[in-house]
């Protein structure tokens, strides 16, 4: 199987990892940078040529950001569906789960595809308040 095929093999099993998780917690929000496959976008200031386009690159880091309450069962379908956790530091994972903005990021044990799993868009110790409950609660449907 050619490398393009296996990456649209990959995206589409992440989409519908996706929709999974949508229908599971009712709200999913896709990050920058999710959708444009871990590369960032040429700009007119610059950016990639064809040639480092062209380039094989790492696996894309996906980041989603879904209500606090539904991490748990966010990380259980995840974690059924073949990623794991990328942190076995105690010391870390009780860092991000307190303090940070989101969880440690799983990866994929296969495609090594890392999901960083947010609930809130800042640390919960920046001044700044991130909450995100009005994005969930403006959240509405895609049409038909």
């Amino acid at each position: 199987m050619g490398a393009g095929r296996t990456r649209k093999t990959g995206l589409i099993l992440i989409v519908l990892i996706l929709v999974v998780l949508l229908i599971a917690v009712g709200a999913i929000f896709l990050l920058r940078g999710t959708l444009f496959g871990g590369q960032e976008v040429a700009s007119d200031e610059g950016g990639q040529s064809p040639q480092q386009a062209a380039q094989p690159t790492a696996p894309p880091t996906i980041d989603i950001l879904v209500p606090r309450h539904a991490i748990e069962t966010v990380e259980v379908y995840l974690t059924h569906a073949g990623w794991l956790g990328a942190h076995t530091n105690p010391y870390d994972e009780r860092y991000y789960r307190e303090w940070m903005h989101e969880i440690p990021p799983l990866r994929h044990r296969e495609r090594g595809t890392e999901i960083d799993i947010h609930h809130r868009l800042l640390p919960r110790t920046s001044r700044l308040d991130s909450d995100p409950a009005p994005l969930f609660a403006a959240a509405r449907a895609l049409a038909d």
